[in-house]
């Protein structure tokens, strides 16, 4: 697990699963700690081979910084021909990225297991984000 510098609140663990990079991100994402994390998101495009998967089940917040890091690192995995898929938005989070029109963007899975199966078969296990 890594952190952000001190004084933030701000962790992910990077993985591989199935071949796809995986991030499951902790705490919250700010003006303070954004750039760090689009730092490590875009580290972690290196290791995917068609698909970055983030996790965001342990999210607890986020701006609009960082609304516009996730559509950064987004332009990026297209660059490099990959997908980017989040999993487990909730709460004020999902409200965050509705607001910011960040549906209309991504692809989004209620869970992990909805994510890898639409990527490995096409079986649409995902949903664009409705409103809230």
């Amino acid at each position: 697990m890594e952190s952000a510098p001190s004084g933030t609140e701000l962790s992910l663990r990077a993985s591989l699963l199935a071949g796809y990079g995986l991030v499951t991100i902790y705490g919250e994402i700010d003006f303070s700690n954004h750039a760090w994390l689009e730092a490590k998101l875009a580290e972690s495009l290196g290791t995917a081979r068609t698909a970055l998967i983030l996790d965001l089940a342990e999210l607890a917040y986020c701006d609009s910084s960082a609304v516009a890091a996730l559509m950064r690192i987004s332009r990026l995995a297209q660059g490099r021909g990959l997908l980017l898929e989040l999993v487990a938005v909730h709460g004020r989070v999902r409200q965050i990225l509705h607001h910011m029109g960040l549906d209309r963007h991504l692809h989004m899975h209620p869970d992990l297991e909805s994510a890898v199966r639409w990527l490995e078969s096409g079986d649409e296990g995902g949903t664009r984000l409705t409103a809230p």
